[in-house]
């Protein structure tokens, strides 16, 4: 658990460091896991809302909506990934991607899909 609390007191320089090394550490360590962020400020509702994008996102019966961003749409700055290395990687690490390139011209909002916005 990494806590954030310390980066928005007045020893920010010396809390952030020591946050950055502790992701860079937990990053490393458990990169095939998950670790967990807290007193980020971000509200619970706002968490609620963006898990209920994804999962409607990811629900099968809306296939047809990945579609249209799968990789290889050249000219987007939004596309959807499946298994981007399933052919050459040894070992199968199935992993779902949707990318939004910023810089150096930002994405449009309407080019993401409804529930993602």
């Amino acid at each position: 658990m990494i806590d954030l609390k310390g980066i928005s007191q007045n020893d920010a320089v010396y809390a952030l460091a020591e946050v950055v090394g502790r992701v860079g550490y937990a990053s490393e360590k458990w990169s095939l896991f998950f670790f967990q962020i807290v007193n980020h400020g971000i509200s619970l509702d706002v968490l609620d809302r963006m898990i209920h994008g994804i999962r409607e996102f990811h629900d099968s019966r809306r296939l047809s909506l990945r579609k249209d961003f799968i990789q290889g749409s050249l000219g987007k700055n939004v596309f959807y990934m499946s298994n981007n290395d399933l052919y050459q990687s040894s070992e199968i690490n199935w992993k779902d991607t949707l990318a939004c390139y910023v810089d150096p011209d930002p994405h449009k909002p309407e080019e993401l899909p409804l529930v993602c916005r």
